[in-house]
């Protein structure tokens, strides 16, 4: 029999589900099921894992997925302590177990939002949203400020990101301060900008430097010390301060920077 033959048999079928995720390099293969399903060329290890139900209309679909995992999963593990710097997808299967083809119909695709761990920590709640729902926010327009509103590195922006990157080992970590060897000696001022790891997944904002030392706003879930990671460059968003000073971008400026400090609606003339 074929898959949607067991699909819509009413004593043939039985269905089990098989979730995929997948975060930068690292990927995670579960199952409902009680044993190892291959699919594919990948193994989906049978695990404590449920869902909430998955919506069909456009607005339904907006909604928040949950999707419960035990807490011991390694997936679990990436949630404890900082987040990951990226959202990882997620792509729920049905199948048949009794279906010899190994078919399978994709039932939800998404990325994991945020976490929680209700029942004392026993679980992991994965709160999903659809990809669609994802792109269909409202983005706000440009703020009448003096400051730029491009994000940095942005295609608005224009600024390369490789022509403003240090490239260092990593020599100690201590809380959340790291040294990154060469990066005083380089004169790249990454004051405000950001630290990225080998993966692409860990990205952490610098709030201070001092020499070599490097103080985020969070520490890595990985210690990378050993390890080379990125240091980029921080902008001030002042048109006549790092944007004409550290990038000669003044052409590409998205503020309004002649703004008066002064409003004399409120503070008289």
């Amino acid at each position: 029999m074929s898959f949607d033959s067991y699909e819509s048999s009413v004593e043939g079928s039985r269905p089990v589900e098989i979730y995929k995720f997948v975060l930068g390099g690292s990927e995670w293969f579960y199952t409902s099921g009680e044993d190892i399903l291959t699919v594919d060329g990948d193994d989906y290890e049978p695990i404590e894992i449920k869902r909430g139900a998955i919506a069909l209309g456009k607005s339904e679909r907006a909604k928040v997925l949950t999707v419960e995992i035990s807490s011991t999963s390694s997936l679990a593990q990436r949630y404890v302590g900082p987040p990951p710097g990226a959202r990882a997808a997620v792509s729920i299967f049905r199948l048949q177990r009794t279906e010899g083809t190994g078919d399978k119909a994709l039932i939800y695709s998404g990325t994991i939002k945020s976490a929680s761990f209700p029942k004392n920590g026993t679980f992991t709640a994965l709160q999903c949203q659809t990809l669609e729902a994802s792109s269909d926010r409202s983005i706000p327009r440009h703020t009448y400020m003096g400051m730029c509103n491009h994000l940095l590195y942005s295609p608005a922006c224009g600024i390369a990101q490789a022509s403003h990157q240090h490239l260092g080992l990593v020599s100690a970590v201590v809380d959340n301060i790291i040294t990154i060897s060469g990066l005083s000696a380089s004169g790249l001022d990454v004051k405000g900008g950001f630290l990225d790891n080998s993966d692409n997944t860990e990205k952490r904002q610098i709030l201070a430097v001092s020499g070599d030392d490097v103080t985020v706003l969070l520490p890595f879930e990985v210690d990378p010390t050993g390890t080379t990671i990125s240091a980029f460059a921080g902008c001030d968003r002042v048109l006549t301060s790092d944007c004409a000073v550290t990038f000669s971008n003044e052409a590409n400026f998205g503020g309004f920077a002649f703004v008066p400090n002064r409003n004399p609606f409120t503070a008289g003339l």
